[in-house]
Formats: structure tokens, sequence, C-alpha cells
């Protein structure tokens, strides 16, 4: 899912972690988001429908 990956990448980015962290820090954010979309599956969203879906859920990824 590349919503969820460019979001990853954006908290981590602005996070500043040490590497063994920011691995743990994105393992973590990864399986929350996922057990969020899971529900949503069957209706196969679009990108932006999962973009919205994770920033209503989490909010701005610099400033998670």
């Amino acid at each position: 899912m590349k919503p969820v990956e460019r979001y990853l990448d954006r908290v981590l980015a602005a996070a500043r972690l040490s590497p063994r962290d920011c691995l743990r820090v994105r393992a973590e954010l990864k399986e929350h988001l996922m057990s969020l979309m899971a529900p949503c599956e069957s209706t196969n969203p679009t990108e932006e429908e999962i973009t919205e879906m994770i920033h209503g859920e989490l909010g701005d990824p610099e400033q998670l």
C-alpha cells in the first residue's frame, strides 16, 4: 500500500530516531495502520481515500 509507506516515511523523517528505534516504530505504526485498513479492504479504496483515512486517524505525519 503506497499511501501507508509514504505516511510512514514522512513520520520517520520528522522523528529523528536512531536506526534501531526507527525500525521498531515503523513496524508498530505499520501494524496499526494495516489494522485500520483491514475493514476497508473489501471496498477497494483509492489511494486518496486511504491517505485521507490515515490522516484522519493519526493526523499530520510531521506532528505525530
